[in-house]
């Protein structure tokens, strides 16, 4: 069964540490404690408001734009827009430009999914899957908008949702089987050839499912894991461009310390306990943590 499977590739994984064995043994292991879900993928089509074609230079050439190379939400979308129409001014600003759908204003913290599936999916017939059309144009430009706003929308998908927690309730057996130790002592030893491998991406992957559930986080905190994580992340922003790994490491890193800090202070002390050359790392982390190239969730 998947349990024994699972005890199988993590005592083999204890022992090979060369070539492609360990990169096949965590694919393995995230096949079955993270799978992957795949994300749904919506098209859209980004049309200039045609009352603004002499405010607004260029325009949007290479419809239709792909949800996946734009981001989750219809934020992404105007950031997309103001980076490829060189509209910068706009980027953080929350109220110079209106996105439309079917002649609603929409909020730009709404997803792209719950936009397409409800406010535009209904126009379309049968089972099409057209494009999305979505309007901009700079707001107050056209005198005051009288178009309905979209404020909020359900996601009936949400209240579905598992825990979190049972949804990695098998990563448990990385505690109680040594396993995630082999993990730490794996992320100690990576190398520059294995960061750039596929190995560093699934132990990174592992062991953040790992931190979902509080008896690893726990497990985690006993065999050192801050100093581990907190050592090898402070490596990689360091590096030019900053790597993807990066956002993970930090995200482990916050689960293991809100984990810390909700103990008594003796037993967060015995747990949290980091080397006393990390004055530096805990430095540099601070310095770094400001770079756009590090998404903030």
């Amino acid at each position: 069964d998947q349990k024994r499977f699972c005890l199988a590739c993590v005592s083999a994984l204890r022992h090979h540490r060369e070539g492609r064995t360990p990169v096949f043994l965590l694919q393995q292991l995230c096949n079955i404690m993270c799978p992957t879900k795949p994300e749904p993928t919506y098209w859209l089509i980004l049309t200039k408001s045609p009352t603004q074609e002499e405010f607004i230079r260029g325009g949007m050439t290479k419809n239709p734009y792909c949800s996946l190379d734009i981001g989750t939400t219809m934020r992404d979308v105007k950031r997309k827009i103001c980076t490829d129409l060189d509209l910068g001014g706009l980027m953080e600003d929350e109220n110079g430009m209106e996105l439309l759908v079917r002649g609603n204003i929409v909020r730009l913290d709404l997803p792209i999914s719950l936009v397409y599936e409800q406010v535009w999916r209904p126009s379309l017939q049968g089972n099409s899957e057209s494009p999305m059309e979505v309007i901009y144009r700079l707001q107050g430009l056209d005198g005051e908008a009288t178009e309905p706003i979209v404020e909020a929308l359900h996601d009936s998908d949400a209240s579905k949702q598992e825990d979190p927690e049972e949804e990695v309730a098998m990563t448990a057996l990385m505690s109680e089987t040594g396993g995630l130790q082999v993990l730490l002592d794996r992320v100690k030893d990576i190398d520059m050839a294995s960061a750039k491998s596929e190995l560093e991406p699934l132990l990174l992957r592992l062991l953040h499912a790992c931190c979902k559930l509080r008896s690893n986080r726990i497990a985690a905190l006993r065999l050192g894991a801050v100093d581990i994580v907190l050592t090898r992340v402070c490596v990689v922003l360091q590096e030019d461009p900053i790597p993807p790994s990066a956002e993970t490491m930090l995200l482990i890193l916050e689960f293991l310390v809100q984990e810390a800090n909700s103990e008594t202070p003796a037993e967060s002390e015995r747990a949290g306990e980091v080397s006393t050359n990390q004055e530096e790392n805990f430095k540099l982390l601070l310095s770094r943590l400001g770079s756009h190239t590090v998404r903030c969730r």
